[in-house]
């Protein structure tokens, strides 16, 4: 028996505050996010990025895709950050 988890990675379909916000904004803001991400090694700035994500999931109604989600990514960033060390 094989467990089989795929990432949500398609539109969820919703009418939050964040489903009505301007696809173009909402592009420009991962933008941000992403390149913010990349270029800091500051750990507490990592971290709150991760907190207001983790915020902003229930306001957006995404909270299980996330979690979904985080069922893939945990067990490879961990491996990952194993590997690094």
């Amino acid at each position: 028996m094989s467990m089989q988890v795929s990432l949500p990675i398609s539109m969820i379909p919703g009418n939050s505050f964040i489903h009505r916000v301007n696809p173009i904004a909402k592009l420009i803001w991962v933008a941000g996010y992403v390149v913010l991400a990349f270029s800091t090694t500051n750990i507490v700035i990592l971290y709150s990025m991760a907190l207001f994500a983790f915020l902003l999931a229930p306001l957006a109604g995404v909270t299980r895709p996330l979690l979904k989600a985080m069922l893939v990514l945990i067990p490879v960033s961990s491996s990952l950050l194993a590997l690094q060390i």
